[in-house]
Order: C-alpha cells, then structure tokens, then sequence
C-alpha cells in the first residue's frame, strides 16, 4: 500500500511540476538600456533609443505598450510627452518578436553623468 501512495504522490507532484512550467517560461527577462531618444513615434507606439558615448554603440527600437511604466521626475508621463535628446533608462524584455518596454524613466533636464578623478 505504501508503495502505491508513493507513486501516486510523485505523479501528483510530476503533474503540478508540469502545470507550472508554462507560467515560469512566460515570465521576460528584463534587461536595461541606458541612452538618448533619437525618434519617437507615436502613432506605432515606438521609441528608437541610442546608447550614450562611451558605451557599447547601440540602437534599438522598442515597442511601448499601453501598460508600460514611462515616469520623468518620479510622476507618469504618456509617450506623447517623450521628446527626441530626451535621456532615458529603459528596462525591457523581448517579447514576442519585440523588444517590449517594461518601464522607462527619463532623466532630469541638464544631468550629466558623473566625471571621475580630478
């Protein structure tokens, strides 16, 4: 009798490792770029960002979904309000064929990167 329990507990167990599977392959890895806005479109919901100088040269253009998080001083803005040299870190995962904003939070007018030494 113990051995059939047995069995039948690691089918269950086998079962509900299985069921979650899915739901933990959903889940994006998030990355983060750092760097300036080039274009804007609004109308295909896009941003095309390129990485600061000094930096691996990059551009990349993301998709920004109605839910993304897109804050300038800590208060939510709508990508209307984003503007070409704006400054901006993004955290974003590839989704489905797109790299697909997560959050976007545009650096205050006038920061400049820290300088080292001197």
């Amino acid at each position: 009798m113990r051995s059939v329990h047995r069995g039948w507990s690691l089918v269950a167990l086998l079962l509900a490792l299985l069921a979650t599977a899915p739901a933990m392959a959903a889940r994006p890895h998030f990355q983060a770029m750092t760097g300036q806005i080039q274009k804007v479109d609004v109308a295909a919901n896009t941003v095309t960002v390129a990485s600061l100088p000094g930096t691996k040269e990059q551009q990349m253009t993301f998709h920004v979904p109605s839910d993304a998080r897109i804050t300038r001083n800590d208060q939510k803005v709508a990508v209307g309000a984003l503007k070409e040299g704006d400054r901006v870190t993004v955290q974003y995962a590839h989704e489905k064929g797109h790299l697909t904003v997560h959050s976007m939070a545009l650096k205050p007018s006038g920061a400049e990167p820290a300088k080292l030494g001197n």
